[in-house]
């Protein structure tokens, strides 16, 4: 009787053991395939068209895009119908964001180095040329070369303007959130 209990115990782990391999070499699989499917994917790093954006109880779903492809790294997207209306992704990840609206009170002409907004003094970041290209396809914002001019204070208000060939120009105020802040939900 205690030689069966100890066979039976011995199978029984065995047994176990097996499957827990099994099921160890599955969830490794099942981990390689979702990291070839997100390497296939369409999606571009940082924000994207259908991205919900939630910050300081605001939620922005942002509806479409443009990035300056050559030059800065500089991506713009729309906000559906909410005041800051403009998501400005200044880096590759997504990790610098602006939440800005447009800013009609800037002078035609060339941008100034320094342009004071309120009591705020802005200072030349950048200055540019670049292609501009739709984030999603048949999503974009602005179309052909862009002129783009970046100004910053120390605080993390920023003044970013775009001049496309094709197109009005735009300027967007705003300032920089705070990364830990900031809540994206991918969309589709």
């Amino acid at each position: 009787m205690i030689v069966e209990a100890v066979v039976l115990g011995a199978a029984a782990l065995g047994l176990s053991a097996i499957a827990a391999r099994w099921g160890w070499k599955r969830r490794a699989r099942g981990s390689a395939q979702a990291e070839q499917a997100a390497a296939r994917s369409p999606r571009p790093a940082g924000l994207a068209p259908g991205d919900v954006l939630s910050y300081d109880g605001v939620d922005l779903v942002l509806e479409r895009g443009s990035e300056l492809v050559d030059g800065a790294r500089i991506r713009v997207l729309v906000a559906l119908s909410v005041e800051p209306r403009y998501a400005v992704q200044l880096d590759d990840a997504g990790e610098r964001v602006v939440l800005a609206s447009p800013y009609d009170a800037l002078p035609m002409g060339r941008v100034a180095d320094v342009v004071e907004v309120g009591a705020r003094s802005l200072s030349l970041v950048c200055r540019g040329d670049a292609a501009a290209a739709d984030v999603v396809v048949d999503r974009g914002l602005l179309r052909g070369r862009v002129r783009f001019t970046m100004l910053a204070d120390r605080a993390g208000r920023h003044l970013v303007v775009l001049e496309p060939d094709e197109g009005e120009r735009l300027a967007l105020l705003g300032d920089l959130v705070d990364p830990r802040r900031l809540d994206v939900l991918p969309g589709s």
